[in-house]
């Protein structure tokens, strides 16, 4: 199991490597000096044919060079998004809808929203009896905001309760789209 995820070595800089690790033994197997698209396809094409066979699952960000990096040069390996980053993407999605509503309402809803940012991005297994108050007044008001709280929500359960393919299943399939 294979781990592509790019890293900055400085906050606020644009310095970025791509750190490659065997997720299966819990190691580092390369630090590439930038997260370009073609210094991962090289260290891949620098692998012998038997290690590029033993990689039977690539785990990536979501950035389409590398689903093509490693698709080209790994086809038989299953590319998979790291949940980190389908996670984080959910939480920006939220709080860019919370923000719109809050621009667009009333001062009375205004208030409700004020100070949600946090509420509605943590799990709800973390909140405090008054934060979760203040969840549900939110997801009661805003229709759109509590779908795609709930589908956060969903994905996160799958991931930290299913643990094989056979439980995964149940769920049903949704569009790519959010």
């Amino acid at each position: 199991m294979l781990g592509i995820d790019e890293i900055s070595l400085k906050k606020r800089h644009k310095q970025f490597v791509l750190v490659i690790s065997d997720i299966s033994r819990k190691c580092i197997l390369a630090v590439l000096p930038d997260g370009e698209k073609q210094t991962l396809e090289n260290w891949i094409e620098s692998l012998s044919d038997q290690q590029k066979k033993a990689i039977r699952f690539v785990s990536i960000g979501m950035w389409a060079p590398y689903y093509q990096a490693a698709r080209n040069k790994l086809p038989r390996a299953k590319v998979v998004v790291d949940r980190f980053h389908v996670m984080n993407q959910l939480n920006q999605r939220l709080t860019q809808l919370r923000t719109r509503y809050q621009r667009q309402c009333d001062p009375e809803t205004r208030e409700i929203l004020k100070g949600s940012r946090w509420i509605i991005v943590r799990n709800r297994s973390e909140l405090s009896e008054k934060q979760s108050n203040q969840l549900n007044q939110i997801l009661e008001r805003f229709p759109e905001l509590r779908t795609l709280y709930l589908l956060k929500e969903e994905f996160r359960t799958i991931f930290e309760k299913i643990k094989c393919r056979k439980k995964a299943a149940r769920f049903p399939k949704r569009p790519a789209t959010i």
